[in-house]
């Protein structure tokens, strides 16, 4: 289990659950996707300093080669 991993929310550790992170005090989910845990989800903004598109090939990069290498 995650216990490390808190809700950015409510700041109570996230319980897991057949690869879902679940928040029991607000509800939050958290499903893991390739390796990692996506707390955004679908409708999330990207508010990075690099260009969107640098940052999916850093994170392609990521996927591919480990994210020491990327």
């Amino acid at each position: 289990m995650p216990g490390f991993l808190v809700c950015p929310e409510c700041r109570v550790p996230f319980t897991e659950k057949d690869g879902t992170l679940r928040c029991e005090k607000c509800g939050r989910d958290g499903a893991l996707k390739d390796g990692i845990y996506d707390l955004i989800g679908e409708g999330g903004s990207y508010w990075g300093e690099i260009p969107a598109a640098e940052m999916e090939a850093a994170l392609e990069s990521a996927r591919a080669d480990g994210w020491k290498t990327a």
